[in-house]
């Protein structure tokens, strides 16, 4: 593998590693409060697909709900899931940021 070591010149212990897998973004998308899906790439061969949800509003203060989110064949998709029989939930508004390491 090719990449950057450091290691400390009085122990030998590594102090950077660049050889290992680093985290590339592909892309994001914004849910806007509702269930979806989306088309993504393939990553490179060898490398794991990951999302990444973020709210885009304050879910303390508003009782809101993040959606959860799966890969899968190709496509990013995200669900709202919480229990409806409380008051002030509701689907909060995210972005998902997926890509490969």
């Amino acid at each position: 593998m090719v990449g950057l070591v450091i290691r400390d010149r009085d122990t030998g212990l590594v102090k950077v590693d660049m050889t290992m897998n680093i985290s590339q973004t592909q892309g994001s998308v914004v849910t806007n409060s509702a269930n979806g899906s989306i088309p993504i790439p393939p990553p490179p061969a060898g490398k794991t697909q990951f999302s990444v949800v973020v709210p885009l509003q304050d879910l303390q203060l508003e009782k809101g709900k993040l959606p959860a989110a799966v890969i899968a064949n190709g496509v990013l998709s995200w669900v709202y899931r919480y229990n409806t029989n409380g008051w002030g939930n509701f689907s909060a508004n995210c972005i998902i940021y997926y890509g490969y390491y």
